[in-house]
């Protein structure tokens, strides 16, 4: 089920067994987090599992591999539907504005420009190195914890500030969330250099699909 993630850590919130920002209520800090941090881990993610899942139908069909990426991105958007209908009727109704709402989407660009250059990769990876997969998984689980989806980190730590410059998917989050709910920008300056690398980024990964494309294709 979809929203079964969101019910599980706005039940965790509801007994405060996380921190709070100051600025924003913490049932609306959770949905809202949580709801970005599926959406990009599923376009990290699903690439690598439609590999994962069709690398049989793939030895016997010319389907293009790019194809297969973006075809394996069906079940993340109606996740995402789901989960968004329930984060707007039950968490965060009254709480935004349309300058609010269409800010975000813009903001989302970017992010989604990162999480679908990382995707590529990732899937072309799954293709050579089966284990790439699982890898990433262990990886996402863990890192959920500093990528500010559930809660903050005090950035005045030294090590909390590493953690946050180091990590795109905190920066996206934050600044979206922020922007959703407070009209404003949390950390500006970290997400305009994360917003131009992420373009470059995706550049990148489609540069490097097309020219590994037939040599990755022979690998499976």
């Amino acid at each position: 089920m979809p929203i079964v993630p969101l019910f599980a850590f706005l039940f965790l919130t509801e007994l405060r067994v996380f921190p709070a920002d100051e600025a924003i209520q913490p049932r609306a800090y959770t949905a809202v987090g949580i709801t970005l941090w599926l959406y990009l881990q599923g376009l990290v993610m699903a690439p690598a599992s439609a590999v994962s899942k069709y690398r049989e139908v793939m030895k016997s069909s010319s389907f293009p591999i790019i194809g297969l990426f973006t075809a394996s991105y069906g079940q993340l958007a109606f996740d995402m539907l789901v989960r968004l209908s329930f984060v707007t009727m039950f968490v965060i109704i009254g709480e935004v504005t349309v300058a609010g709402v269409l800010s975000t989407f813009v903001l989302l660009i970017p992010a989604t420009a990162f999480a679908v250059a990382c995707g590529i990769l990732l899937g072309l990876g799954s293709i050579l190195a089966k284990d790439i997969r699982n890898f990433a998984e262990i990886v996402f689980r863990y890192l959920v914890f500093v990528s500010f989806a559930i809660f903050p980190l005090p950035l005045d730590s030294s090590v909390a500030a590493w953690l946050y410059c180091c990590n795109p998917f905190a920066i996206f989050i934050d600044n979206i969330r922020t922007m959703l709910l407070l009209q404003d920008f949390a950390t500006p300056i970290h997400f305009g250099v994360v917003t131009v690398l992420s373009f470059g980024f995706l550049m990148l990964a489609l540069h490097v699909h097309n020219v590994l494309e037939r040599r990755v294709a022979g690998a499976l």
